[in-house]
């Protein structure tokens, strides 16, 4: 949030009117405020976008169960082994299965109908 900081660079700059000739002061603070815009607007980009680690990033990602889940279990998810509990379902290994939320260290799935999966696999791998 502090890229938008950057765009009273020039404000500040209006300072230099006051101890430059005003051509002078003008073209420094024509080029101050073209470099904070040109740093602030790819940084402004950076925040829109999707997250891409963490908790946030796991619901809905698909995963695949490593050992029977009952009430807990295993599965591997993005290349990492998890705890799941199944929320009532009963879900065999190597069955795929959707991450529906995490609870501290404990992701909470279900399991995916075939073509769901492939849709989001699909989706991922674009």
């Amino acid at each position: 949030m502090w890229c938008h900081l950057l765009l009273l660079v020039p404000v500040a700059g209006l300072g230099l009117f006051f101890v430059l000739p005003w051509p002078v002061a003008l073209a420094l603070n024509v080029v101050l405020a073209a470099i904070a815009v040109g740093i602030a607007i790819p940084g402004m980009r950076a925040l829109r976008q999707p997250v891409l680690t963490g908790r946030e990033a796991l619901v809905g990602r698909v995963a695949e169960a490593v050992t029977e889940i009952g009430r807990e279990g295993f599965v591997r998810c993005e290349g990492e082994l998890w705890t799941a509990s199944a929320n009532g379902h009963r879900i065999s290994k190597g069955t795929r299965v959707s991450v529906t939320g995490v609870e501290g260290l404990r992701l909470a799935v279900q399991p995916v109908e075939p073509d769901a999966a492939k849709q989001r696999m699909a989706k991922k791998d674009e």
